[in-house]
């Protein structure tokens, strides 16, 4: 039922866009324990396992506000948790700093933010810091409340602690920021990303396809 819902919202509201245009703002965190692998092989009647270690820096926690398009990712903004917290005020300098330059007046590509409901996503303050962008107006639209099987960019965050594990778990002494930071910028491809958008019932079609491969 909540699938038909979001169906029929996104046909009423989000259909008079196409694919190209979105770009879909999230927030993540990551620590040295989502990289570290907790299972694994072992010869038939061995128990597999391995010992926690801390990571080379100390900052082990950390959050990153990201973007995405039909393109993959599209920018990351990382930040040390245990320095400062993500809140609507640094939303707002990364959304006005780093995600609007790369956005273009509606209705180019890129030109349609979409979000979730989250606390720090200040509604009124966004609407007002998109209609007064510099380079020309954008529109936001939000999904509906608890609906994260929904946004593109989810799917995106857990390739992104996939590939981390997948490449980083067994791994000494390494950089959460650095390791964290190259998973999210390479976690997918155009063409994997036009499928994280389909699956998410926003339609691309295969010029958008052809566009986003280029």
């Amino acid at each position: 039922m909540h699938e038909i819902l979001f169906v029929s919202l996104f046909s009423l509201l989000g259909g008079q866009f196409n694919a190209r245009q979105y770009l879909v703002v999230d927030e993540t965190l990551k620590s040295y324990k989502d990289i570290i692998c907790s299972y694994g092989y072992c010869p038939r009647g061995e128990h597999a396992f391995s010992y926690l270690w801390e990571p080379a820096d100390d900052q082990s926690r950390w959050s990153s506000i990201s973007s995405m398009s039909i393109e993959g990712s599209v920018t990351n903004f990382l930040v040390n948790t245990t320095e400062r917290s993500v809140d609507g005020a640094l939303f707002m300098d990364v959304l006005k700093n780093d995600i609007f330059p790369m956005m273009k007046a509606y209705p180019g590509d890129r030109s349609v933010l979409l979000l979730d409901n989250c606390r720090i996503h200040q509604k009124d303050e966004i609407a007002i810091a998109c209609a007064q962008r510099i380079g020309g107006l954008v529109l936001v639209l939000y999904l509906p409340p608890y609906s994260p099987d929904f946004s593109p960019i989810e799917n995106m965050f857990h390739i992104t602690k996939q590939k981390m594990q997948t490449h980083y778990g067994t791994e000494h002494g390494f950089s959460i920021r650095e390791i964290f930071l190259e998973c999210l910028r390479s976690a997918i491809t155009p063409e994997v990303a036009c499928k994280l958008f389909e699956k998410c019932y926003i339609h691309v079609t295969d010029e958008e396809k052809a566009w986003a491969t280029r």
